[in-house]
């Protein structure tokens, strides 16, 4: 298993998909070259287009040793963009990069004053400032509910909506005149985080009263229909991916 970070500007995605640049495609291409082999690569999610991860995991079969510079070859091949911390070798064999996380965290970042070091990084938010302290009394409703159908993009392949979301709160990022927001759950739908953030905007504009927001979330009153909810995807950032093993150590430490 290896773990990596990348930065999803130049990306169409994680996922390889026809006449487009995919962080999959890249990572394949790149092993091949060096262990001169067919190689199929899982991921643990799917990124959308413009979406980065602060820290991601692969695993992936091949035939025979790996050479003991894997990590420092690697990025000598990959692209600026995308960058492998280490390789997991002491790990069970069981392990599936997707299937087997017990959680994923993301961080939403938003900047309030323009700022071109920030652009691709972080989401400009040009409109009145929004109440804050009205954002965190909504999201940290979200964890009493575990079925979120209001936050599922339309074209989704889900079975269901249930999440055990664990935690979810706003921060205020002092050095970038900005705020950002954390989330974490078992499980995330598709285009959930940024559905998520939108509907957060709302009430922090006060267009959405907290009140709807929790009758919308326990379902006692339908979708947010009123407003385009999803933010860009710029600001959105896979932060953090645990597995029993790591549990299991942390415990033992």
């Amino acid at each position: 298993m290896l773990h990596l970070t990348y930065r999803g500007t130049n990306f169409s995605g994680w996922q390889i998909q026809p006449n487009a640049n995919s962080v999959q495609e890249t990572l394949t291409a790149a092993l091949q070259q060096l262990l001169r082999q067919e190689i199929e690569i899982v991921g643990c999610g799917r990124t959308d287009a413009g979406v980065h991860a602060r820290s991601y995991y692969i695993h992936f079969d091949c035939e025979g040793d790996l050479p003991t510079n894997l990590v420092y070859r690697l990025n000598r091949i990959l692209p600026t963009d995308i960058v492998i911390y280490e390789l997991l070798d002491n790990i069970p064999q069981d392990i599936h990069a997707r299937y087997s996380a017990c959680s994923r965290a993301y961080q939403y970042h938003i900047h309030f004053a323009k700022d071109p070091f920030l652009q691709g990084l972080s989401y400009y938010y040009p409109q009145k400032l929004p109440d804050l302290g009205l954002m965190q009394k909504a999201a940290i409703l979200l964890p009493q509910y575990n079925n979120f159908p209001m936050f599922c993009k339309t074209d989704s392949d889900a079975q269901h909506y249930l999440c055990d979301v664990r935690h979810a709160e706003w921060k205020e990022e002092i050095g970038h005149k900005g705020i950002v927001f954390e989330i974490e759950a078992n499980r995330f739908l598709r285009g959930m985080v940024r559905l998520i953030v939108g509907s957060l905007l709302m009430v922090g504009e006060k267009k959405i009263s907290l009140d709807e927001y929790e009758a919308t979330l326990a379902q006692t009153l339908p979708k947010f229909k009123t407003y385009n909810l999803s933010v860009p995807p710029e600001g959105l950032y896979l932060s953090r991916v645990v597995y029993p093993f790591q549990v299991e150590q942390s415990n033992v430490l």
